[in-house]
């Protein structure tokens, strides 16, 4: 069975205890423009647009589990890590690299033309950016 769906944007929640960090990190250091806040019984989520798709931040205050499991697809099963591609690789990790954010895997090249690397955000969850060397 195929479900009928709503459109063709995924939205991925990211639950967090450093609500701040990730609203920082997401919002003025990768600058996806900030979309909303839902408040809902027991928590809050901060929504921002990554081109059609929708990242969401979600704390459920004191409630929130305190911990995760950092790392990528090497650190444990299920979901581990976001992707999406951007123009200019090379320059989108140097700028990163100027901010302060952790880079796990360097730019590694898979094509001639094309690579891959990843970072970290506050909480350790991995993000793939790919594109053009």
């Amino acid at each position: 069975m195929t479900p009928s769906t709503l459109g063709n944007a995924m939205e991925i929640g990211v639950v967090t205890n450093n609500i701040t960090a990730m609203r920082q990190f997401y919002g003025e250091v990768l600058a996806l423009p900030f979309e909303s806040q839902l408040d809902f019984p027991g928590g809050s989520m901060y929504r921002y647009q990554l081109g059609g798709n929708i990242i969401k931040l979600v704390s459920y205050g004191k409630d929130t589990p305190q911990h995760g499991v950092p790392g990528g697809g090497h650190a444990a099963c299920g979901y581990r890590y976001i992707s999406f591609g951007v123009a200019d690789l090379p320059s989108v990790i140097a700028n990163l690299k100027d901010a302060g954010v952790e880079i796990t895997i360097d730019v590694t090249r898979f094509t001639d033309t094309l690579g891959f690397a990843f970072v970290c955000d506050p909480d350790g969850n991995w993000i793939e950016l790919f594109g053009g060397c």
